[in-house]
């Protein structure tokens, strides 16, 4: 019998989180394809407290029914990996990015999807490569668009 090959493990930026409640077509066809268990989604308690900033931005907040966006995140924790990053990254200018990158690390991912451009031009941090929400999909996913 067949070896059923691993899924591989990814840190969805919050952006992309963010994506997904604003209905984006290509980040709903990622997230509605973990029903299939096409990967396992990172988080850590940083990202988690970023997210809940994210939300209370006045230009998000406006267009964000905070109590949908508290009950996606309980969801969201409760199914991902969830991680206690032990190692510190300085890599990046913005902390929010480094946390993304010890996230990774901690998870064992393999992906960091992000649509964020600082993170973006580093292609790969040491062996997580770091990849927009279509390539992960097309690419990775091989979900068809």
């Amino acid at each position: 019998m067949p070896r059923r090959r691993r899924p591989p493990v990814a840190v969805l930026d919050t952006n992309v989180l963010i994506s997904y409640l604003f209905q984006s077509p290509t980040i709903t066809v990622l997230i509605d394809s973990l029903a299939h268990d096409t990967f396992v989604p990172a988080f850590s308690p940083h990202l988690e407290q970023e997210f809940l900033q994210t939300c209370r931005k006045p230009k998000i907040a406006r267009r964000l029914d905070s109590v949908f966006a508290v009950a996606f995140l309980a969801d969201w924790v409760s199914f991902c990996r969830y991680v206690q990053p032990s190692r510190r990254v300085v890599a990046c200018r913005d902390a929010d990015d480094n946390a993304i990158l010890e996230c990774a690390l901690a998870a064992g991912a393999h992906y960091i999807v992000t649509g964020d451009k600082d993170l973006l031009c580093l292609g790969q941090f040491e062996h997580v490569a770091v990849v927009t929400p279509a390539y992960f999909v097309r690419r990775v996913l091989r979900i068809p668009r």
